[in-house]
């Protein structure tokens, strides 16, 4: 079964690839063949040396719940369906995290895939990796066609062959789902600016769907992200007629972004701002009681209950989020090849600063519609996920959603050739003087 898994996977990536320029093609593949060495490595990982780990418990769980639908599919498939999409369910009592929330999902969707592979639980978890690179796919052809001004090379790099978003939705995961869901939601979004309706159509339900079952706290940065690059992109145009839609598309966005949070809030109370301080404050005190060497510590006062308060933390829950661990945070194998990649950002990071100065980089984010997207997206989705986290493993996954979006924005601000006309006329004092002096005499 794990054989068919992956000759399934390889006809579906032929298709895709087979879109693309034949440039791109091997990179394609040589990206497919990443998540399945991912996958097995988390296999590896999860059955041999930690023997342990939610993707063995939701597939557990599956194979013990397919069996039942082998003996009477008629009764349990209806209990399987409002499992997942978090209705009471006779389930309800009997999965570890069930109840209407995002875990019954989890333990509902292994339970279909692991029956159609017949209970070989290596084929599901080749086939959701799989179906994550598809995904990491998706959202790379989308930022490419919004950000044709970057080499699409370092774009690929940035969502689909990043290290920590390969290894760690290539395994039966809430992120592997929530990836695929970004992916289908960006495909939605690109045939909005592209005007091709039944792209959207199609894509957004699936999107929309998986984020909401498996990672519903991602949706709101994305809708934020979509209404600002939607204002920046139709309001930035020059001359008479722009400048007097301008007020009607920051209108629009606005209103957009409005009816977008207000729904999610209706649908999923706990994001709410009158909850977002209690909801966040819970997921604290959990860590806080919490063991294990790479738990940490957000500093020593007592946990702030108040939306207010929880906005004093932001800061130290975005250096978390976006630069830990660093090497100094080692205490384990796992965290030290997560602390080399954040050293290295935190490199790429401190290197545009250097090469455009701070000042040069937030005109640079400001002038592109995407990176600003990018920059929006990550500073919302990594401060939540800062505040929540205290675990670096945990760091390292739950970060996973929007790393592509902080990568394609590192991409986009470390190139030399974007610096600043400043930086490059300063380099050559004697020219500038002399073109000076040539000017006064002319005129």
């Amino acid at each position: 079964m794990t054989l068919i898994a992956i000759l399934l996977l390889t006809g579906l990536v032929a298709f895709v690839a087979a879109r693309f320029e034949r440039s791109m093609r091997r990179w394609i593949w040589l990206a497919f063949v990443e998540y399945l060495v991912a996958s097995a490595a988390q296999m590896l990982y999860t059955r041999v040396i930690y023997s342990g780990g939610d993707a063995l418990l939701y597939l557990s769980t599956g194979v013990q719940i397919s069996t039942l639908l082998d003996v009477n599919f008629s009764f349990v498939a209806p209990e399987v369906l409002a499992l997942l999409f978090q209705r009471p369910s006779m389930f309800d009592e009997v999965v570890y995290g069930g109840g209407g929330r995002n875990t019954s999902s989890m333990h509902a969707i292994a339970t279909i895939i692991v029956y159609v592979f017949r209970g070989s639980t290596y084929a599901a978890n080749v086939f959701v990796a799989g179906l994550s690179f598809l995904g990491a796919t998706a959202i790379f052809a989308a930022c490419r066609a919004a950000a044709r001004e970057i080499p699409w090379q370092r774009i690929f790099l940035a969502t689909v062959i990043f290290p920590s978003v390969a290894f760690w939705t290539a395994t039966f995961n809430k992120e592997a789902f929530a990836l695929m869901g970004i992916g289908a939601l960006l495909t939605a979004w690109r045939g909005f600016f592209q005007r091709r309706w039944l792209l959207l159509v199609l894509s957004a339900p699936v999107g929309f769907t998986l984020l909401y079952l498996f990672r519903a706290p991602a949706l709101a940065p994305l809708f934020v992200g979509f209404a600002v690059h939607y204002v920046a992109e139709r309001g930035g145009g020059v001359g008479e007629k722009a400048a007097r839609l301008r007020p009607a598309y920051v209108l629009l966005g606005v209103l957009a972004l409005a009816v977008g949070m207000l729904a999610l809030t209706r649908l999923i109370p706990s994001l709410g701002v009158a909850n977002l301080g209690e909801t966040v404050a819970t997921q604290q005190r959990a860590w806080t009681t919490a063991g294990g060497t790479s738990t940490f510590a957000m500093d020593d006062g007592e946990v702030p209950q108040s939306f207010g308060g929880q906005l004093l933390r932001i800061p130290i829950g975005l250096f978390n989020a976006l630069l830990r661990p660093q090497l100094f945070d080692v205490h384990n194998v796992s965290a030290l090849v997560s602390a080399v990649e954040m050293t290295f950002i935190t490199y790429l990071l401190l290197r545009a600063v250097k090469v455009h100065g701070f000042r040069g980089v937030i005109a640079h984010v400001q002038r592109s519609p995407f990176l600003l997207m990018c920059f929006v997206v990550t500073l919302i989705g990594c401060a939540f996920v800062g505040l929540v986290t205290f675990n670096f493993g945990s760091l390292a996954r739950y970060r996973v959603p929007f790393l592509p979006f902080y990568g394609c924005l590192l991409s986009g601000i470390a190139d030399r050739v974007a610096a600043p006309a400043r930086a490059r006329t300063t380099a050559n004092p004697a020219l500038v003087e002399l073109a000076r002096r040539r000017g006064r005499r002319a005129a």
